[in-house]
């Protein structure tokens, strides 16, 4: 959004919320602060300012505000007012107006700007005809299906940005109702715009595909708004509500020129300069649910609840066509002009909660999520990846409507034994319920056990253990394949994924988990404290995918004041995570799905540290006399911030002997931060503020690093670096308080 835009809209938001003052009444206090600031980049870098909108180097104003209208302590009005806002200037730029009266009504408005910078190095030769269609230059040369014969390609690149912006209003109205009812209204709009990159694709499998990866325009728009009833009683409660969501995207198709020449396996016409490619985006969609919540105290120790929502969402743009380019052949027309999507919603949540014994706590929950998905099934022919004729209607595809059942039952109990022991444990059952799936039925059984002690008067402990194992009926890998077409047209032992593959989330696993924490009150001035977790996913070592994965984690804090004014606080961390896979690499050859020699084994290993200390003094004058010398007479406080985390990667890859494989280099990365702050109370009502802060990034990223945009042969990509900078940041700004 540019400056005058958004200058524009916070003035008619100012505009709309003034007459909600009219809501307080005239006898009130008033209180304002403004607070205005500038701040020198001495260079820019997207990934420094990612989400804070700092990226331009050079001096950067903004200002803070807060007007503020309550009663005063004899008055019998209940009339408030708030006005205030924050970043005015930057790219976070946050206002709020809230007008009311205290223990009747409110009224609020609140509008924001979240900013997401990824990365201002790319470059492309694609031109945007218009927001959704993308052309190569006029001289554009190439003479087979792969990058290396881009002749033209260097002299045509332009430089590209990946960033978005959203703009995001919320308003929300509540008043008290006679007879101890309540109403609340909200309602929430979303405008996110930009560009993200996005890989557009001509061909789909055999060796035949070829990818740009395109700076693709965003969009988007979303409505959300939500309308509720709630009475209180003395020993219940209850509410109903109504859930509304529509996303809108301006941006729904992606249409491209195809860059590569001629690939053996497509069509005439497909490649350059005649072939195009197009793709359909998120599209337009709504949601809408139904609540209702209610809650019961049988006795003063027994209380239950229930939350039931209904709900249907709703799907139906159009189809784009079968495929964009004329000289294909499409003799078949669509199945029907949309999806005509229409999914079916439950949800339940019952929870009961009781105290059987004095020292005892039990707590009841049963959970329901149920989707039914009811849109239409049938059959569709497709072109593949606008490269080939359409297939045969024996090789149609029938679209798959997913749904699943999921219900959790859970029983939690927590005892305390004495005055220094409680234990915790509790038992869990989940069972899932899928159609269209290799797994149609999986069910999870956790149990924990958890204690807390107190040892002496100073140490707290706090120890537990969590297991869990999902078992599921039959896995048939090949059960999607079959549901896809029609029937007889897919033999029972055809298969795409390799017979022993098994995806994670459906695959039969035991999970152990472990944590502990220890809290030392050494004194009333130093606490330590010590924390570790152990988690461990094991899969069955028979079959390919994820067979383990291990997180482990170790955190060591302290928080010591030295004096009345001096406060020192850190911790170092360290979390690694490591994950072994497997598989089998086959062709259609024959022998090759069953030859172990084709096997190969990938371990992950990530890295993750950290460390930060904070030190801050306050009131230093009161402490060093000679500053009064200086005309120093207010408060003067005084901090630093340390901190320091690196990352690295490591993949470790191993091979049968049919196939080879050649070493990963390391991902590492590590981002160093300094920020010295202080600030100055010149009066009662002003302060002045000073930060300086020095921010270094590096990474080694073998999947960016010096990867040009024709670097690999069948990808044509944006050839962004992994980041790489050295910021320095110098702020000033002073408060007033009227």
């Amino acid at each position: 959004m540019s400056g005058n835009a958004r200058l524009s809209l916070l003035l008619g938001i100012v505009v709309v919320s003034t007459p909600l003052t009219g809501l307080a009444q005239s006898e009130s206090s008033l209180d304002a602060q403004v607070e205005v600031g500038i701040g020198h980049l001495d260079d820019e870098a997207f990934r420094y300012g990612r989400y804070s909108g700092l990226v331009d180097d050079g001096w950067i104003p903004w200002l803070n505000f807060e007007l503020r209208a309550t009663p005063q302590w004899n008055s019998a009005d209940a009339g408030y007012w708030i006005v205030q806002g924050r970043d005015l200037g930057l790219d976070t730029v946050f206002f709020q107006a809230e007008a009311g009266e205290y223990g009747n009504q409110a009224l609020t408005l609140q509008y924001r700007e979240i900013p997401h910078y990824f990365f201002e190095d790319g470059q492309t030769p694609f031109r945007s005809v218009d927001t959704s269609r993308w052309i190569l230059p006029d001289n554009w040369q190439v003479t087979d299906a792969t990058t290396q014969t881009m002749t033209s390609l260097a002299a045509n690149l332009m430089p590209v940005e990946i960033d978005h912006q959203r703009q995001r209003l919320d308003l929300h109205y509540q008043k008290q109702l006679p007879a101890a009812w309540q109403f609340e209204a909200e309602y929430r709009r979303e405008i996110k715009q930009g560009h993200r990159p996005l890989a557009a694709m001509i061909g789909s499998t055999g060796g035949n595909a070829r990818s740009a990866i395109l700076p693709s325009e965003v969009d988007f728009e979303t409505d959300i708004m939500q309308l509720g009833l709630r009475h209180v009683g003395a020993k219940s409660t209850f509410g109903m509500s109504y859930y509304g969501s529509f996303f809108s995207n301006n941006e729904n198709r992606l249409v491209w020129q195809n860059p590569f020449g001629q690939q053996v396996q497509w069509a005439a016409g497909v490649a350059y300069p005649d072939g195009q490619g197009q793709l359909a985006q998120e599209p337009d969609n709504s949601a809408h649910q139904l609540r209702l919540a209610g809650s019961y105290a049988f006795t003063p120790i027994t209380h239950a609840s229930l939350e039931v929502g209904y709900g249907k969402m709703f799907q139906n743009d159009d189809f784009l066509p079968y495929t964009i380019n004329d000289t294909l052949g499409v003799p078949a027309p669509l199945t029907r002009d949309s999806l005509e999507g229409e999914i079916q919603t439950l949800s339940a949540d019952l929870r009961l909660s009781t105290r059987p014994m004095t020292k005892m706590h039990l707590v009841a929950r049963y959970r329901l999520d149920d989707r039914d998905n009811q849109t239409p099934r049938l059959l569709y022919r497709p072109v593949a990846g606008d490269s080939q004729d359409q297939v045969d209607a024996l090789e149609g595809i029938l679209n798959r409507p997913y749904s699943y059942r999921q219900q959790t039952a859970t029983i939690d109990a927590r005892y305390r034994a004495t005055s220094r022991v409680r234990i915790e444990t509790g038992y869990q059952i989940e069972h899932t319920e899928r159609n269209y799936s290799e797994v149609n039925d999986n069910r999870e059984y956790t149990v924990h056990l958890g204690t807390t002690l107190r040892i002496l008067d100073n140490v707290n402990l706090n120890l537990g253990y969590r297991y869990s194992e999902r078992r599921g009926d039959d896995y048939e890998g090949n059960r999607p394949l079959i549901q896809a077409h029609l029937p007889g047209t897919v033999a029972a032992e055809d298969f795409e994924n390799h017979p022993l593959l098994r995806k994670y989330y459906l695959a039969d696993r035991q999970r152990d988990r472990i944590q502990f924490r220890a809290d030392w009150f050494a004194s009333e001035r130093l606490t330590l404290g010590l924390q570790t977790a152990y988690n461990r996913d094991d899969y069955l070592d028979d079959y390919f995918g994820l067979n383990q994965v291990t997180l482990s984690s170790y955190t060591v804090d302290l928080s010591y004041l030295v004096g009345d004014n001096f406060h020192i606080a850190g911790f170092f961390s360290v979390d690694h995570y490591a994950q072994e896979q497997s598989g089998r690499s086959f062709t259609a050859a024959p022998g090759q799905a069953d030859d172990p020699a084709r096997n190969w084994w990938v371990d992950t290993a990530d890295r993750f540290t950290t460390a930060n200390i904070t030190a801050e003094y306050e009131q230093v004058q009161q402490r060093f006399a000679f500053l009064r010398g200086w005309g120093l007479q207010g408060d003067l406080d005084l901090g630093v911030e340390l901190s320091d985390s690196r990352t690295r990667g490591d993949v470790d890859s191993e091979t049968g002997s049919a196939l080879n494989a050649a070493p990963l280099p390391d991902i590492e990365s590590r981002l160093r931060y300094y920020r010295l702050y202080g600030s100055y109370a010149i009066s009662q009502a002003g302060t002045l503020t000073v930060t300086f802060s020095r921010e270094l990034y590096s990474s080694d990223d073998f999947r960016l690093d010096d990867v040009d945009p024709g670097t690999m042969q069948r990808v044509l990509s944006l050839g962004e670096e992994s980041p790489d900078y050295a910021i320095n940041w110098l702020g000033f700004s002073y408060r007033h308080r009227f």
